[in-house]
């Protein structure tokens, strides 16, 4: 299945919230937001090599193009990595 990126941003902010809350087990919230994902309730989530990968690529974009504004717009700051 291919997602939009802000299919992929909410979705992915889903499952760190139900890792970083819920110890990666499905809430009856996540289940309810996320019908498609495919989870139960009670169930661990799982995430699939290929979803982690498009989420990366998503996120990254999205940090590139914040970084660039702010950079842009503020300077490079006392600390630079480029």
């Amino acid at each position: 299945m291919i997602l939009k990126p802000p299919v992929i941003w909410k979705l992915s902010w889903g499952v760190r919230h139900v890792i970083v809350h819920s110890g990666g087990v499905a809430t009856p919230d996540f289940v309810r937001r996320h019908p498609d994902f495919g989870a139960k309730v009670g169930d661990s989530i799982l995430i699939r090599s290929d979803q982690l990968i498009e989420w990366i690529s998503v996120i990254g974009h999205f940090v590139d193009v914040t970084d660039f504004y702010f950079v842009k717009r503020y300077g490079p700051g006392p600390i630079s990595t480029t």
